[in-house]
């Protein structure tokens, strides 16, 4: 990406991260206005990867808030798998191992309990 200021990977990495934050905020959280998140994400990429990167990361999140009741996961009744994985953001490879270790019900509480713990922790760093 040749408009991070940075230019490095760490800056990429922090562009990305913002975004996934942002993205769970409007899709995952009600309390949290998906103005305020798309608003967040921009100024925490505006100071560490540049304007150019904050312009992009407004496109995209207005984009996605513009087409989110059209977003479709896979139908659980058909494949619970990729709707799991999918739904919660985890791995088809971990989903499959949880379900075939713990059975779905346990494996949707293992889902919901690291999705919520991985976003308290990235809010943390942030």
């Amino acid at each position: 990406m040749d408009f991070i200021k940075d230019n490095s990977q760490s800056a990429f990495l922090m562009l990305k991260n913002a975004m996934r934050v942002a993205l769970y905020q409007i899709l995952f959280l009600d309390k949290v206005p998906d103005y305020a998140a798309v608003n967040e994400a921009v100024d925490f990429v505006k100071k560490t990867a540049g304007q150019k990167s904050a312009d992009l990361t407004n496109a995209v999140l207005r984009n996605i808030i513009r087409s989110k009741d059209t977003i479709r996961y896979p139908d659980p009744t058909d494949d619970i798998i990729s709707y799991f994985s999918a739904y919660y953001s985890h791995p088809t490879w971990l989903v499959k191992r949880w379900v075939a270790r713990y059975g779905k019900e346990e494996t949707e509480e293992l889902l919901v309990a690291t999705t919520i713990n991985l976003y308290s922790l990235s809010a943390l760093i942030n």
